[in-house]
């Protein structure tokens, strides 16, 4: 009459699938605020004067990258 009801194997991989998108989705938003960083530090420099925007996105995006991989470093510790 009502239908079945999930059971709790499927109930615990939903959540886990949940929990990873939402992982996914707050490193991507950490990574374009790491990239805004080096963006701005970037576009202060007058040593990137000559650079294309497409080559201080492609530069902010490389230090994010690093920002981030030196951020996972330190929370394995």
């Amino acid at each position: 009459m009502f239908g079945t009801f999930p059971s709790y194997r499927e109930m615990r991989e939903e959540a886990q699938q949940m929990a990873e998108a939402g992982r996914i989705a707050a490193r991507a938003e950490r990574r374009d605020c790491f990239a805004m960083a080096a963006m701005t530090g970037l576009c202060a420099d007058s040593g990137t004067a000559g650079f294309t925007v497409d080559a201080i996105a492609r530069t902010a995006y490389a230090i994010a990258d690093a920002m981030e991989a030196e951020r996972e470093k330190g929370l394995a510790k």
